[in-house]
């Protein structure tokens, strides 16, 4: 492998690694919101489960952050899964940059559609 091919692979496992990668994102309808205590370590909150692909390993989680913006999203995200079915506010965007112990995406942003 060549110097630059290395330096290339170092450098994007050293992003991945140390959390700062760039975000990325997921559009789905909220099928399933999901609360464990038992599960996930030190403040995850709720997870969510969207209709289809998007999330690894399928799932994305909420973990503690500034006071209050947990709660929100985990409102935001909660409230879309009990919506009926059909209805265009179940679908939601969010954001992670990392992923948890168990492979599950670490959300720390989330849009629903207007209500």
């Amino acid at each position: 492998m060549s110097k630059n091919a290395t330096f290339a692979a170092a450098l994007v496992a050293g992003l991945f690694a140390s959390g700062a990668a760039m975000a990325v994102d997921a559009t789905g309808v909220v099928d399933v919101y999901h609360v464990n205590l038992q599960e996930g370590g030190e403040g995850r909150s709720g997870c969510i489960q969207f209709t289809g692909a998007g999330l690894p390993n399928g799932w994305g989680c909420v973990y503690g952050g500034p006071t209050g913006l947990a709660e929100a999203i985990n409102a935001l995200l909660r409230e879309a899964a009990l919506l009926p079915e059909g209805n265009s506010s179940k679908t939601c965007r969010v954001w992670w940059n990392s992923i948890d112990g168990a492979g599950f995406a670490k959300i720390f942003a989330a849009e629903c559609r207007p209500r």
